[in-house]
């Protein structure tokens, strides 16, 4: 139940930040790269415990990066 709670809080944060990647209208700041960069190293520590698949973790990091070509 706890890692479930943790996995989706970080998506919670990837779809509030979404916005902030390289097609996002939002400004990066550095309080934002922080919190990108901190997501990011949790997507990560899920992926390493097999909590998220790695085809999960491209998907919410390309989410997060604001890649255009992700669904």
């Amino acid at each position: 139940m706890k890692k479930d709670n943790l996995m989706w809080g970080l998506f919670g944060a990837i779809l509030l930040l979404s916005g902030c990647g390289s097609s996002g209208q939002a400004q990066m700041t550095p309080e934002k790269f922080k919190d990108m960069y901190s997501i990011l190293l949790k997507l990560d520590e899920l992926k390493k415990k097999e909590i998220i698949t790695e085809a999960e973790f491209q998907l919410q990091k390309k989410k997060l990066l604001g890649d255009e070509k992700a669904p």
